[in-house]
């Protein structure tokens, strides 16, 4: 199995924070990107989409289910994606959220 981390959000209308935020991210080492995108109307889908190694699932979250719920359910199918994708880590942030603490390789030595 590769050693990669995977990341992943449910995300919707975020086009002016999704490129830093990948950006980021793979500038640490973290590899593909999962998102979940709920409903968007912007041009999020476009921008994440731009970017090696973005998977975009399209989703309309059920409007009576709250976002915990959704994150619950959806983190199970990042999980299962990241495992085919051969990922042995994954992280499940916010799009307003920034991983800290060194490149992954320094991470991957600590653990």
């Amino acid at each position: 199995m590769t050693e990669s981390i995977a990341m992943w959000a449910m995300v919707r209308d975020e086009a002016a924070g999704i490129d830093p935020w990948i950006r980021y991210h793979r500038a640490l080492g973290i590899g593909p990107v999962l998102l979940f995108a709920d409903r968007c109307t912007d041009d999020t889908i476009e921008k994440a989409q731009a970017f090696d190694d973005v998977f975009v699932t399209e989703i309309e979250r059920p409007p009576d289910e709250q976002v915990s719920a959704s994150q619950a359910r959806l983190g199970s199918h990042a999980l299962d994606q990241a495992r085919s994708l051969g990922c042995e880590w994954l992280l499940g942030i916010d799009v307003d959220e920034f991983a800290w603490g060194g490149p992954v390789a320094d991470i991957r030595q600590a653990t």
